[in-house]
């Protein structure tokens, strides 16, 4: 593999940061239409359904994909044995899901679970066909063709037919069904873009290097998952289904920055770092650039939503929403150390630790299942309170892995976190400032409030990039916006002077 350039790897970034965007975009308008048309519990339920499949997916194609990518050299013989194995562990577990899935129900007191699970369990099959298809346009950094499918297959099934079925009365099972869609139209586009060979193949030399890497990656992603959802299994079965859908619209509410960020970041920078995986140096510039670049968007952001976080429930679901408001505050707090310790995954797997980020993983996991056990005597929010604890001990703990694999320092990782710490802290002044005015002067309107607020929050945002010096928050966010409002003024004189020709 050549390794990328600097205009390649923007390019890329550019078409998966488009390709999130898309579909957070309208993942978050599905969001806000299924919440005003269904009730917190069915939002539970979904939550609950959601949770598994997921779980099951991390091992229905045994890390096949990361492998692939990882690898500097590749033959047919990897593609073949990598369709082989994706193929096979995905039938395997889509028979596990239809057996469990009684269980499942009646762990949960929820009898619509059985038949939910069995109904999903089919998309398994699609994934991995499309996951040797999707591995090799990565590997290519062919983010275009990515974006293209993802998003045409998202907007068909997950939003369109949906939306058709929600229409038609089907509840929770419009939304499954369109996920089950999504999956089907983008295994077929996918096939047909790269068409990778799919005769089954086994060569024992091959299958165990995917699988050695593969399965770390899997067991990786499999604690990440626990993590990440212990808190909704804990509370629906604690507490309700009502608790479990104010806590999902607080936390899904949260990861709309974080998981737009990471998912454009994320596979492009592994797919670079796997390139460049024995150039330390560049490995190291790379990841503290894109600290202080994420930082410098999401900390802010997080700061400003964790202030305006009671305009932000009730102007977008309403008041019934009321529970989720202090989750979704603390929820913010931990999302800061989330998108951080976020980039510290594609640089451990690409250097090949991906077994030491399996041991931090771990602890990570065991600290959020004793914690939420412990948390939700308090509610939701007792939740909340131990997700951020958690979230500090995962940021320090997979920060000092990275420094240490690229022989760096503290000061230098802490040095990237400036930028987005000072203008968190103006942000923070000023839309405090502005809460307390409506408080004061304009009761109810929540709607209206939250754009003003959001209004407030960007104006402030782009005055402390253009007036702050760069020793403060350093050249690339200056030079980011100053490029933006030039493209804008040229624009609007071209504009200008065709109008002035025309008349």
């Amino acid at each position: 593999m050549e390794n990328p350039s600097n205009k390649t790897l923007v390019k890329n970034i550019n078409w998966n940061f488009i390709k999130v965007m898309s579909v957070t975009v309208l993942g978050f308008v599905n969001t806000i239409f299924f919440a005003r048309l269904l009730p917190p519990e069915e939002f539970g339920l979904l939550s609950i359904v959601l949770v598994f499949i997921g779980l099951a997916n991390i091992f229905s194609t045994m890390g096949v994909g990361p492998a692939i990518i990882q690898k500097k050299f590749i033959t047919q013989e990897h593609t073949r044995a990598g369709f082989t194995i994706s193929l096979s562990m995905a039938v395997i577990v889509c028979i596990i899901m239809w057996s469990i899935s009684p269980i499942v129900s009646n762990y949960f007191h929820q009898e619509r679970l059985e038949a939910l699970l069995r109904l999903v369990a089919v998309q398994f099959i699609f994934f991995a066909i499309s996951t040797v298809s999707v591995s090799l346009l990565m590997r290519e950094l062919n983010y275009k063709k990515i974006f293209l499918i993802d998003f045409s297959s998202y907007l068909i099934g997950s939003s369109m037919i949906s939306i058709i079925l929600a229409y038609n009365g089907l509840g929770v099972w419009s939304i499954v069904i369109g996920n089950l869609c999504t999956a089907l139209i983008s295994s077929f586009l996918y096939y047909i873009v790269v068409k990778p060979p799919l005769r089954p193949i086994y060569k024992k030399d091959i299958f165990w290097d995917l699988i050695n890497f593969g399965g770390g990656v899997s067991l990786n992603t499999f604690l990440n998952y626990i993590a990440n959802n212990i808190d909704y299994l804990i509370i629906g079965r604690y507490l309700n289904a009502n608790s479990v859908g104010l806590y999902n619209r607080a936390f899904q509410l949260m990861r709309l920055p974080l998981g737009t960020i990471s998912g454009a970041l994320s596979n492009v920078l592994f797919s670079s770092y796997s390139r460049i995986q024995e150039e330390k140096q560049k490995l190291a510039e790379l990841y503290f650039s894109s600290i202080s670049s994420v930082n410098t968007l999401t900390f802010p952001l997080f700061i400003g939503m964790c202030i305006s976080a009671k305009y932000i429930i009730y102007g977008l679901y309403g008041a019934e929403w009321e529970g989720a408001v202090k989750a979704f505050q603390y929820l913010c707090i931990a999302g800061v150390f989330k998108v951080i310790f976020n980039l510290a995954g594609p640089i451990v797997k690409a250097t090949g630790h991906v077994y030491v980020e399996v041991r931090k993983q771990f602890i990570y996991c065991l600290v959020l299942i004793f914690g939420c056990l412990f948390g939700v005597k308090y509610g939701i929010t007792g939740v909340a309170c131990v997700v951020i604890l958690a979230s500090m001990y995962l940021y320090f703990a997979m920060a000092k892995v990275v420094l240490k694999i690229l022989n760096s320092r503290w000061k230098q990782f802490f040095y990237a976190h400036i930028p987005g710490i000072v203008i968190g802290s103006i942000i923070y002044f000023i839309n405090n400032l502005a809460v307390l005015t409506l408080e004061r002067y304009i009761s109810g309107m929540y709607v209206a409030k939250l754009i003003i607020v959001l209004f407030i929050l960007g104006i402030t945002y782009l005055l402390s990039l253009l007036i702050l010096p760069k020793a403060l928050i350093g050249e690339v966010p200056k030079k980011v916006v100053s490029k933006m409002f030039r493209k804008s003024y040229v624009s609007s004189k071209q504009i200008l002077n065709q109008k002035y020709r025309s008349n």
